[in-house]
């Protein structure tokens, strides 16, 4: 009979984590100019990538796998905006 693995050690986030997304200030702007996009479609998948990177941020202490989840529908949410937006451009 195969012996069974032990579970793995629970994540302990760093003492120095912050709560909050460190952005930077280039961060900060592309947030700025996001709400300055005249195209809805754009602007609604721009500032969802943003949130769920934040929540992504969020859950990697306590849940490792939906925040990896969450970072991977960020990156298909960024994705959509850029191609809704270059369907605008023509």
């Amino acid at each position: 009979m195969p012996k069974k693995k032990s579970p793995a050690p629970p994540f302990i986030p760093a003492l120095d984590r912050s709560s909050e997304m460190p952005f930077d200030e280039m961060h900060l702007n592309i947030e700025k100019a996001i709400e300055k996009l005249k195209v809805p479609r754009v602007r609604h998948a721009c500032r969802s990538a943003i949130n769920h990177l934040r929540k992504a941020w969020l859950l990697h202490p306590v849940d490792s796998e939906m925040s990896a989840f969450r970072a991977i529908t960020a990156e298909e949410e960024a994705a959509t905006a850029v191609i809704r937006a270059l369907r605008e451009r023509r």
